[in-house]
């Protein structure tokens, strides 16, 4: 048996991000939710949201005008951070006459392959909004806009949060979708990169895995069955029950029991039903955050998961210099480790249950700073699964010209024209069959747009 050094500090260190995992304990003041969880309902069969989360705000040249006469435009404002036409991935949108050519940067091969077999559809100039707005109307201040425009935190928060935003960090949509169906067990939401507002729920918060372990604390391994350890686990156990006058301390204690008791669960239903996928991911950070995703949901049987969602970044999408390589690098990853994730759905039989999205901070502007871009507003994400109806890119796509009435002159910020809650709610009522009341409820805002889905989902 390995001899585990313990001292007081380790140990507390230990407790203390273990504790971090489990559940809430006090209900928020705000964004609550009236539905039950039998109001809701739940699909008969099992689901997953994955998130993938491009920290910095994603570059316009994900995804570009292709056809000559709008690749001209997009070329004269772009400079020297346009992509060569000739370079481009050339992929279609649309039906006869009204078939638009669109140009897909030369890193996104594998993405390209899934766009064609519609297993990837794009979702266009999507961003933070309260209301429609037009650059006429920002200009003229005619419209209520999120906090702090073009602020990495503000505007991170918000696209997660999903609720009438004042800055203030309270339950993020998953978050509250895990409160409906919370059975004080085992969590519906995993995060692979700690805590997250997507995921913190008035009543519920994500199970945080590190680096996709399920983490203990160190000296508290109630599997193994020795003396020594059995003593710890009993002594733990008991003072983490004790009735304590101290509110604080008491929580505290019920904390770490109920984190411990989740950790003990997870591992041994995981342990159980864990069984190796063949299919090869890239070594990359997200490559490898993926493909623990991938384990997890392999092992839903085990976890007695009907549904769950996941949580995953990619970082390093701020690109004020250096973008042309900076930006090829992080599409090469990205467009790898999903190709890669979607073939271990399809391993597992569960690509028409399993749906993966990104989102990112905002996009950027369409006018270089000199090698790079700075922070704006609309951008392109996408959305990937087998019940995506895939092939498409769905909403208006900016002409990338500051003709464009959605075009602010802001270093060419695109205002967009799709909000994130759209993008979002449409993704939900998939994920719970929720009615559209249900969802209205969970995204207050969309009550100021014509529709809350935008039909990307099958």
């Amino acid at each position: 048996m390995k001899n585990l050094k313990l001292n007081r500090r380790s140990f507390l260190k230990q407790c203390a991000l273990t504790s971090a995992a489990g559940y809430t304990g006090a209900a928020a003041t705000l964004g609550g939710l009236s539905m039950t969880a039998n109001a809701a309902g739940r699909p008969n069969e099992y689901r997953a949201m994955v998130c993938v989360y491009l920290t910095g705000g994603n570059d316009l040249n994900m995804l570009v005008p292709n056809d000559s006469g709008r690749y001209q435009t997009y070329s004269d404002l772009r400079g020297p951070l346009a992509i060569a036409n000739d370079e481009q991935l050339t992929i279609s949108s649309g039906i006869g006459a009204d078939q638009q050519s669109y140009g897909l940067h030369p890193a996104c091969g594998a993405i390209k392959t899934l766009y064609e077999n519609e297993k990837l559809a794009f979702v266009a100039n999507v961003g933070a909004l309260l209301e429609p707005t037009t650059s006429s109307n920002f200009s003229n201040r005619e419209v209520r806009l999120p906090p702090k425009l073009f602020s990495h935190l503000s505007q991170k928060d918000f696209v997660r949060i999903g609720l009438p935003f004042n800055g203030e960090k309270v339950s993020g949509w998953a978050g509250r979708i895990a409160d409906l169906y919370n059975d004080g067990r085992t969590p519906l939401n995993l995060s692979l990169v700690g805590d997250n507002v997507w995921q913190r729920g008035n009543i519920t918060n994500a199970y945080a895995l590190a680096g996709g372990g399920i983490p203990r604390v160190v000296g508290y391994r109630p599997e193994i069955g020795f003396d020594q350890e059995d003593a710890r686990r009993v002594a733990l156990d008991e003072m983490n029950q004790l009735s304590h006058e101290n509110l604080l301390v008491r929580a505290y204690g019920k904390r770490m029991h109920d984190s411990l008791s989740l950790s003990r669960n997870l591992r041994e239903g995981s342990q159980e039903q864990l069984i190796e996928l063949t299919t090869p991911f890239p070594s990359t950070r997200l490559g490898q955050s993926l493909r623990n995703v991938a384990r997890l949901i392999n092992a839903r049987q085990g976890l007695g998961m009907p549904q769950q969602t996941f949580y995953v970044n990619s970082a390093g999408w701020d690109h004020h210099d250096n973008l042309l390589f900076r930006h090829r690098d992080n599409l090469q990853e990205l467009s790898d480790a999903l190709s890669a994730f979607y073939a271990a759905t399809e391993e597992m039989g569960l690509a028409d249950q399993v749906v993966s999205f990104t989102n990112s901070d905002f996009g950027r502007t369409l006018v270089p700073n000199s090698n790079g871009s700075d922070h704006a507003w609309g951008g392109t994400q996408l959305v990937m699964g087998g019940k995506v109806d895939g092939g498409q890119v769905f909403g208006e796509f900016p002409e990338f010209s500051a003709d464009d009435p959605q075009y602010i002159d802001f270093r060419g910020t695109l205002v967009p024209t799709i909000s994130t809650d759209q993008m979002s709610a449409t993704i939900a009522k998939w994920f719970g069959d929720f009615s559209t009341s249900e969802v209205n409820e969970l995204f207050p805002n969309l009550m100021e747009f014509d529709t809350s889905d935008l039909g990307f989902m099958l």
